[in-house]
């Protein structure tokens, strides 16, 4: 019989977490029969020790996910005690943990008895914010304080108002902390910048905001020229020079800074055009080394009616060098070179095809005959 008794104890422990479940239990129903009913701008309290299941691998201090573990604790029996938990189960919303802010002092010790209190310092109209601070009952110290932002989620779309309507408290609504509207900004920062490559957008709007504020307006066969340094965002695998899709990422600022210098953007957006990159040639002359200043010309030196051959160069400041030279092809979507040119300076002189854009021609014939032969 113990032994039947302590195989199923055993598999219990290897299917679920046990201790999670038990501590769930008695931390939201010790509450539910020994204490009262919260406001929702009460502070509610649940205490514990660190053992050796909670401490880290130096075995003298509780580990950090051993922290967030209590959290939920703490924030069952909070739900419990304000009445949260049974809106939730009346209007079937659930609360999804969105994110957690962690600031430690020092970690709570080995067999030291704690407590956490939790406390709802905001809400909008999507998140409950919670505070909880982490405290040693032997000296009264705050070991931590920990803020997680709490998603609202219904089936009809159910919002915070709707979950915390008529219960004790919810009539007062807490202004937002200062520290919570600083996470929230940073959090917005740090997710455009994972869905978006935040600086290829700053560098555009820097570019065309320096043009228009300090320099002219230019002519069709005008040269327009752009300023950059190489940083460690922009080296090799070696961190000696600038590599080889930088130098493309950069052709798009010079251009885009072109086309509004001249005019071409503006017409563009008239008549609800778009010049799109058909074809690129680079030549890498020599490299450019990291923290090294150059600067990017650009010049339209021949067009058709329904293309653009722009040659733009990579050119050092040091040395006045030609770092790289670059043909690209632009295909003009819903406009033609007409339209484009109307009212800019120089459209009236259309320059010789050069040479070298002749037999560049050919080749991307030559190559667009073997796909098509392919295909």
């Amino acid at each position: 019989m113990y032994v039947f008794v302590l195989m199923v104890f055993i598999l219990l422990n290897i299917v679920c977490d046990v201790n999670y479940l038990t501590r769930t239990i008695i931390a939201v129903f010790s509450g539910r029969f020994y204490q009262g009913t919260y406001s929702l701008n009460d502070t509610s309290e649940i205490y514990g020790v660190c053992t050796f299941q909670d401490c880290d691998v130096t075995l003298k201090f509780m580990r950090i996910a051993r922290l967030l573990r209590d959290l939920d604790f703490a924030r069952y029996h909070f739900y419990e005690r304000t009445g949260i938990y049974r809106r939730s189960q009346e209007l079937s919303i659930k609360s999804l943990q969105g994110c957690t802010l962690t600031s430690t002092d020092n970690p709570v010790p080995l067999f030291g008895f704690y407590k956490i209190t939790t406390e709802l310092v905001y809400w909008d109209n999507r998140s409950l914010f919670l505070e909880h601070k982490v405290i040693t009952l032997g000296d009264g110290k705050i070991r931590s304080i920990l803020v997680s932002r709490q998603h609202a989620i219904g089936q009809n779309g159910d919002s915070t108002e709707a979950l915390l309507a008529g219960l004790p408290g919810s009539d007062v609504k807490p202004a937002c902390p200062e520290y919570i509207q600083y996470w929230l900004r940073m959090t917005i920062i740090a997710l455009a910048y994972i869905f978006w490559d935040v600086n290829y957008f700053l560098r555009i709007a820097f570019t065309i905001g320096i043009g228009r504020l300090f320099q002219k307006k230019c002519g069709v066969n005008d040269t327009t020229t752009i300023y950059g340094f190489c940083t460690t965002q922009d080296v090799d695998i070696f961190l000696r020079h600038m590599n080889n899709a930088r130098y493309v990422r950069e052709l798009d600022f010079a251009r885009f800074h072109f086309y509004d210098r001249t005019g071409i953007y503006a017409n563009i957006k008239t008549v609800d055009g778009h010049a799109l990159q058909g074809a690129s040639s680079i030549r890498y002359r020599r490299t450019i080394p990291i923290f090294s200043a150059y600067k990017v010309e650009t010049k339209l030196v021949y067009w058709e009616d329904k293309t653009l051959f722009i040659e733009q160069k990579f050119i050092t400041l040091s040395d006045g060098f030609v770092r790289a030279i670059v043909l690209s092809r632009q295909n003009l979507i819903n406009v033609d070179a007409q339209t484009l040119f109307k009212g800019i300076p120089g459209n009236d002189k259309k320059p010789e095809c050069p040479e070298e854009i002749k037999h560049w021609l050919q080749a991307i014939e030559v190559s667009s005959a073997r796909l098509r032969k392919k295909d």
